[in-house]
């Protein structure tokens, strides 16, 4: 593979396996989505045709390329659906299988090479495939209304196909021979290699029923061919007839019994042409490009702060009123412009998560039926757009909580009946925005968790103790779900009960600076709701003083800021706390969590966060307002504490730190549970 390219450069070969392996990735998701569709709605003609296209197009790219082996299971499945657009009633489920199973394959080889391992081999997919047209296109015997029987050809091959085709926009005709066998004619084999051989030097032979090596041809009455010629029936006659061989002769326009001359034609007229509209609408661009263009866009931010904060500074003098009334109003016209140019850059990163979506229903359909279970899956809000970055990485947060869904939600047909269920379970998987942010919901109507249970397991494999069991609420006691190795499940399977899987759910949507929740209703199902930033480059944050040094936190995380007074304030336990409306929040001094200098300032600020799906309050001297920030990551060189989410630069030219609330609010518990260990 990749062999043929000698006379392009190293840096164009590397772009040309670039494009090759994104659209055949593309390919593959497209045909996964459309067989999808197929086994739903069976008589779905439009839609073979789609596969039949992605196929072909996909085979032509990969023997482009010498990946030899994908091309021969491209041909095959094309054979395969050509049995299947003869009649949608043959669309059966060992076929979809089979076409599933196929495309799966493929997967793995452009996989495989794609890391440059070319030795795997195509002859067992390849020998399922021959095996299912040698049982489906068997030669069978009909009558017609003469009561004459006669030899029916199975379905064209593809390779036939295009001879049919290429005889048509040549003008040639598409003739259908039935020839039949003398009495006296006994060695039928040498007799029908006899005429074969005058028919082609009138035209070309496409095909033959029976085959003149099978064991049918010596039984047989007639012989039938598909001729493409120029010549005329009487030329043709003259040619077919063999004295002692050849009785009767007739002569007729092909009908292609799957009317794939019909279907061909149609998928070249008005169909063809949107989809290259479509094409030339849409243009590939790499990641790199656009990350740059961000990156950009971000420095374009921060120097119009800084132009801000130089009018600022300019305010207060006198003799500058009119070159600071000049920055403003400057300033004011490039924030236009920025912010314009922010959401155009931003908005070429974002991309609908559909793209994360559409490989979850064929791996419910898989986990199904595996585990023996009837589940389907729902979608919706598939176009709800989100950060390229962040829909790649939910694949495997969504992953493991579907296969959680299926193996220990979904119950068993024979349970959800005695349970008054229907017998299929059903998946639903939602997206929408709320806010600034985006809501990814996993929802299943299941058997739910068992609260109880999983505090009994929890007690167990020593996470918590009695005491604090005896604690905990019910709704506080669902997050005992993410602690690693803590499994409800009897027995371990190929797909859960390990008790790994939902620590990574959690580990990976809280690396996105986003949240999950777990809701749950005994026999009623599970929830997971995580709550994401709709992008990760550009956030708006409160700034706030803490002992001389600005600190920030994400807009989205703060849901009030209020003065601190004897009033409001309070100890219980010997822990700050805010009294807030009637309800009590833990409150966090920053000064003690980052070990800065204590000083006795009165006018201080509570600023009420949500942080693991409760209310905190972090202290701080006073608040600084809202900005927009770029977020840069921070070297692990520069630092190596998990409070620090990233950070930013003012229009001052100063760095700030941009604090993750919920780390803040574990590190105080954390240290107040060390006292306790302490004392």
């Amino acid at each position: 593979m990749w062999d043929n390219f000698d006379h392009i450069s190293e840096s164009e070969l590397e772009e040309l396996k670039k494009s090759f392996y994104a659209q055949s990735y593309e390919i593959v998701e497209k045909l996964q989505d459309a067989l999808l569709q197929i086994a739903e709605r069976p008589d779905d003609c439009d839609m073979l045709a789609t596969v039949k296209r992605h196929v072909h197009t996909l085979k032509g790219d990969a023997l482009s390329v010498g990946l030899t082996s994908v091309g021969s299971i491209c041909h095959g499945i094309e054979d395969l659906l050509t049995n299947l657009s003869r009649n949608a009633n043959l669309v059966s489920e060992p076929a979809m299988e089979l076409l599933f199973t196929s495309i799966d394959v493929i997967y793995q080889f452009l996989v495989a090479s794609e890391i440059g391992n070319d030795s795997s081999s195509a002859d067992a997919i390849m020998e399922k495939i021959s095996a299912y047209l040698r049982e489906e296109n068997s030669v069978t015997k009909v009558t017609d209304i003469g009561q004459k029987e006669r030899t029916v050809f199975h379905a064209f091959t593809e390779c036939q196909r295009l001879q049919l085709q290429k005889a048509q926009q040549d003008g040639r005709e598409l003739l259908e021979i039935e020839i039949t066998f003398h009495e006296l004619c006994s060695e039928k084999n040498i007799a029908a290699c006899m005429i074969i051989q005058r028919l082609s030097s009138a035209g070309e032979i496409v095909a033959v029923a029976p085959a003149i090596d099978s064991e049918d041809i010596e039984t047989a009455k007639t012989l039938r061919c598909v001729l493409t010629t120029r010549e005329n029936e009487g030329l043709l006659r003259q040619s077919a007839y063999i004295a002692g061989i050849t009785d009767t002769l007739q002569i007729r326009p092909l009908q292609c019994e799957d009317d794939v001359l019909a279907l061909e034609k149609n998928l070249s007229a008005t169909p063809a042409a949107r989809l290259s509209k479509l094409e030339n609408e849409l243009m590939r661009v790499e990641p790199e490009k656009v990350d740059r263009i961000m990156n950009l866009v971000g420095e374009l931010i921060i120097g119009r702060s800084m132009i801000e904060q130089i009018a600022r500074d300019l305010e207060g003098e006198s003799v500058s009123s009119t070159l600071s009334a000049r920055l403003f109003r400057a300033t004011a016209y490039v924030e236009r412009i920025v912010a314009d140019l922010q959401k155009s850059a931003m908005k070429m990163r974002m991309v609908p998560v559909n793209q994360i979506f559409r490989r979850f229903p064929k791996m419910v359909r898989d986990l199904s039926s595996h585990s023996g279970k009837k589940v389907s899956i729902e979608i919706y809000g598939r176009e709800t757009e989100l950060d390229k970055k962040i829909v790649d990485a939910l694949g495997e947060p969504l992953s493991h909580i579907i296969r959680n869904a299926v193996d220990h939600g979904i119950e068993h047909p024979e349970e959800r009946k005695r349970s008054g269920k229907p017998e299929g379970g059903v998946i639903t998987l939602r997206a929408y925005h709320e806010a600034s942010q985006i809501v990814i919901e996993v929802s299943d109507d299941g058997r739910g968790v068992d609260v109880a249970a999983l505090k009994r397991k929890a007690v167990e494999s020593g996470f918590i103790d009695i005491a604090e069991r005896d604690k905990l609420t019910d709704s506080a006691a669902m997050n005992l779900v993410f602690l690693s190795g803590l499994s409800t499940s009897s027995s371990v399977g190929e797909t859960s009960g390990r008790g790994v899987g939902m620590d990574a759910v959690k580990a990976s949507i809280q690396a996105l600076k986003g949240i999950t929740f777990v809701d749950s209703l005994p026999g009623k199902g599970t929830t997971f709701r995580m709550r994401l930033p709709l992008t990760l480059a550009v956030i708006k944050a409160l700034l706030f003083e803490v002992s001389g040094s600005q600190y920030a936190i994400p807009i989205s995380s703060v849901v009030e800021a209020v003065s601190a007074s004897n009033d409001n304030l309070t100890t219980i336990d010997g822990r700050d706390a805010l009294v807030l409306r009637e309800q009590v929040i833990p409150v966090i001094n920053l000064k003690v969590l980052f070990d800065l200098k204590r000083t006795e300032d009165h006018k201080q600020v509570i600023i009420v966060a949500s942080a693991r799906s409760r209310h905190i309050g972090l202290r701080a001297d006073r608040l600084v307002g809202q900005q927009e920030l770029v977020i840069k990551s921070v070297p692990e060189n520069f630092t190596q504490s998990d409070l620090v989410a990233g950070a930013s630069i003012l229009g001052d030219g100063r760095a700030i730190l941009i604090l993750d609330v919920a780390a803040a609010y574990r590190k105080a518990i954390e240290r107040e549970m060390n006292k306790e260990v302490v004392a």
